[in-house]
């Protein structure tokens, strides 16, 4: 499973992706010309249909057979999508699909919580606009100049992980295969190991 600007890597790889999933809704918006090309060589591809911010993700992502709406005013954990948690990041959404979807383990890849302050405008306390390269994701353009996000809660994103931690014990087995990075809830593997 993928998510959000996973289409920069397209050309760097042979394969596509199973999964693919975007809960936030600057990142849908900005990414709009880019989703259906990710949902046309998906299996499943999992998006809110009504964002809290009461953005409509329906108005720029059609409904096609392998899109799946879910419910995220909810909050914490779920095993009843389409109601899920999206709890600061969409990694912890997934681990809900995941485990919905019948996964027993999970590895978690790129998932470092690390984040460099760059330059961005500040239109609200949620709304930021880059304008400069983005030097946290695998490609300087993941939210560089013009690209919107939201201020990346890292400390809420740790209390996230370790609530799943708690949640998905005895019912999914998760392990960080995240090189480096600050993200130590999870038991560290390597790639190699992960795929045996």
């Amino acid at each position: 499973m993928t998510f959000n600007g996973f289409t920069l890597m397209r050309t760097r790889v042979s394969w596509n992706p199973t999964h693919y999933m975007i809960t936030d809704d600057l990142v849908a918006e900005d990414l709009k010309a880019e989703i259906p090309k990710m949902c046309a060589v998906t299996e499943s591809c999992f998006f809110p249909l009504i964002h809290p911010s009461n953005t409509d993700f329906s108005r720029f992502i059609k409904a096609e057979a392998n899109v799946f709406w879910l419910d995220p005013t909810h909050v914490g954990f779920r095993s009843d999508l389409p109601k899920c948690g999206v709890n600061n990041t969409v990694v912890l959404a997934s681990l809900q699909v995941a485990r919905y979807l019948g996964y027993s383990s999970v590895v978690l890849l790129g998932v470092d919580l690390s984040y460099v302050a760059h330059q961005v405008q500040k239109r609200n306390s949620r709304d930021w606009v880059s304008s400069s390269a983005d030097p946290n994701h695998f490609d300087p353009r993941y939210f560089g100049p013009g690209r919107r996000f939201h201020d990346p809660q890292t400390d809420k994103m740790q209390d996230g992980f370790r609530n799943a931690k708690d949640y998905f014990t005895g019912k999914l087995s998760i392990k960080n295969a995240t090189a480096g990075g600050l993200l130590e809830t999870f038991d560290r593997c390597s790639l190699v190991q992960a795929l045996g």
